[in-house]
């Protein structure tokens, strides 16, 4: 908040300053000018809100108010899709799922490999519980519920590309939170 009878600079230099220093700043101007041309010259330094003294509290919070909704960034849909390996979700464009927690180890084993690619033996590995490693079938058909849970986030159609007699890519950006 700016008033414009400052000690040692008024309230319009230091407006002007403040805009081109922080173009993105929230000015509001409080002062006793109630004139046209005072606000007119308000807004011009930069003012975003004009308000005339005596100002009540309840006017105050809503011109703040209003203010902070049009500074507030609109949260674009993330690019990425995001991983929770704490709490075992997959966040995208599309919303969130639950993983589970072979599903978010392999997704963040994707997420740390060079291109985003890992061979089939580094792949059970990540899968392996206890002293059961999964076959082939089985890799298959975790591939493809994994596959499933990527697209319903936002993913695109194929977001697992599988290499023959190697192993599989993942083919989007994933980002470990």
């Amino acid at each position: 908040m700016v008033d414009l009878n400052l000690p040692g600079e008024d309230g319009l230099s230091l407006t002007r300053r403040l805009r081109v220093t922080n173009p993105d700043i929230g000015i509001i101007m409080m002062t006793a000018r109630t004139r046209t041309d005072d606000k007119r010259i308000g807004y011009e330094s930069g003012a975003d809100i004009y308000l005339a003294k005596p100002v009540s509290l309840d006017e105050l919070a809503a011109a703040i108010l209003a203010l902070s909704r049009r500074l507030r960034p609109a949260l674009p849909p993330p690019a990425a899709l995001m991983l929770d390996t704490v709490r075992l979700t997959l966040g995208g464009p599309r919303g969130l799922t639950a993983l589970s927690a072979p599903e978010a180890a392999l997704l963040a084993a994707f997420a740390r490999a060079q291109d985003h690619r890992l061979e089939t033996w580094q792949i059970i590995g990540v899968l392996e519980q206890g002293d059961r490693a999964p076959n082939r079938n089985a890799l298959n058909v975790t591939m493809s519920r994994l596959s499933a849970k990527v697209r319903q986030c936002g993913a695109g159609a194929h977001p697992l590309r599988s290499i023959r007699n190697w192993g599989y890519q993942f083919c989007e950006p994933i980002i470990l939170t």
